[in-house]
Formats: structure tokens, C-alpha cells, sequence
């Protein structure tokens, strides 16, 4: 904590689906880094409430704020309402997302299309109005949290919909950081593996640990760490960049 380089001293962050898991633990570790906190949530208010007053408690600055990213004037009101809380934005976690396991012939056209606006559209929503905030003030990072199984475009058995979803994502990462980078804007891609309380069920567990050369699921702190990594001076020459954090799943 005393290197300045992984401070984030007064910088606002917004961390959506910060109420549970990799969004909480993201938000508690900016929070130890001292930067002030936009806790986004859909439903779970409890959760990023306590998520916000654990932030307070370690003497940084944090609030709440509800949101349903399917929608998109829902997401222009939730920046607009940091942006008057904090005055500036600095990065947006884009982390909410929701996995199912069907196959193709099994999705429904409902459930394909909430897969797709909850991973893809919310992501180009806070994109859409965040990205005016930020180029406002000179500069700004776009982190999406996506998945190893978009790490390359190969099919997954049973995660169609969201393999197109979380790739999509990575593509709008791409593009971002292709288009506005000289304009002072980063956007970069974490792509989790197998990491606890996620989609590595207890029923896969086992089978999952076997797969990792490291032979361990990651913890929601791993992600956190990646997040540190890429906001800060140390990682600050990352646009456009894809970092798995997988403890070697796809090798």
C-alpha cells in the first residue's frame, strides 16, 4: 500500500453487480486502494449496502446505486447519478453478467435475448454514457470483466449464448480501445476461469480442479488483483488487452 503507483487516491469507480462475488470483492479491493466507490446493483440491496459500509469502514468513500443494465436509459441515470455524487468518473467495472448451460436447441428465444442484454448490451450502455463523462475530463478505463470461454472464438458445449455474448464483449473492448485511445480512453478484458461462487458449481468442482494445472479454483480476490494490475501506472500501457485469469484452464 505505500507504492503511490497502485493508489487510487480520489479517482471514482463504478463497479457494477458489486453486491456479491468478483463485483464485491473488485469494489472492497478499489476501496483499499482509496479510491471512491460507485457500488452498483440490480436486485441485491442488502449485499451492496454492506458492500459500500465495509468500504466506509476502511475510511474510503463509497455509495450505492440500483440499476437494471438491460435498460438503457436505466444505465444513463445510474451515470449520471455518480457523476453528481463523485463530480468525475474514472473507470467503469463492467462485470454484471449472468451464465446458463444450454444447448443451442435448448435456449429459449427469451433466455437468449436476457443473456445477450445483461453480458453485451449493458456492457455497450455503460460504454454509450460513460464514455462522454470521462472524455469530458480528459481520460478514462473501461475494465470488462468477461469470460475464458470467449478467450478465442471456439465453441463451448452448452454456453452458446453467452460464449456469443462475452466474445461480443471482447470485441467491443477491442474496438473501444482502437477508436479512443488517443483520445485518453483505455478499455481492457479480464477473462476469469474457474473462480469460487461463480460458474464452477460444487457439482463441477472436482471435475474443474482436475482440469487447472494449478490444480485450485481462483478466488474472487484473484480477479480483484488483475482489476489493481490493469488501473494502475504498472498496467497503465494496457489498451485493448485480454488477460486470462484462469490459473491455466484453456492452456
Amino acid at each position: 500500500m505505500n507504492d503511490s503507483s497502485l493508489l487510487f487516491t480520489d479517482q471514482v469507480c463504478l463497479v457494477t453487480g458489486a453486491s456479491r462475488g468478483i463485483g464485491r470483492e473488485i469494489a472492497l479491493e478499489l476501496g483499499r486502494r482509496e479510491a471512491k466507490v460507485a457500488v452498483h446493483y440490480r436486485q441485491g440491496e442488502e449485499g451492496a449496502r454492506e458492500t459500500a459500509n465495509t468500504i466506509r469502514g476502511r475510511r474510503a468513500e463509497a455509495e450505492t446505486f440500483q440499476a437494471d443494465v438491460r435498460d438503457a436509459r436505466a444505465v444513463e441515470k445510474m451515470i449520471e447519478a455518480v457523476h453528481d455524487r463523485f463530480g468525475r468518473l474514472d473507470l467503469i467495472v463492467h462485470n454484471v453478467g449472468v451464465f446458463e448451460l444450454h444447448t443451442l436447441r435448448e435456449t429459449s428465444i427469451d433466455e437468449w435475448r436476457d443473456l445477450m442484454a445483461i453480458n453485451l448490451h449493458s456492457a455497450f450502455y455503460c460504454v454509450k454514457f460513460g464514455l462522454p463523462v470521462m472524455l469530458g475530463q480528459g481520460g478514462g478505463h473501461f475494465i470488462f470483466i468477461g469470460s475464458v470461454k470467449a478467450d478465442s472464438v471456439r465453441a463451448r458445449h452448452n454456453a452458446g449464448a453467452y460464449g456469443v455474448a462475452k466474445t461480443g464483449v471482447v470485441l467491443l473492448a477491442k474496438t473501444l480501445a482502437r477508436e479512443e485511445g488517443p483520445r485518453g480512453i483505455r478499455a481492457n478484458v479480464i477473462n476469469p476461469g474457474a473462480i469460487e461462487g461463480g460458474w464452477a458449481t460444487e457439482a463441477r468442482r472436482d471435475s474443474l480442479i482436475e482440469q487447472v494445472p494449478l490444480h485450485r479454483l481462483g478466488a474472487p480476490q484473484d480477479i480483484a488483483g488483475a482489476v489493481v494490475y490493469l488501473h494502475s501506472d504498472l498496467g497503465g500501457y494496457c489498451n485493448g488487452s485480454i488477460i486470462n485469469v484462469d490459473g491455466g484452464l484453456w492452456i
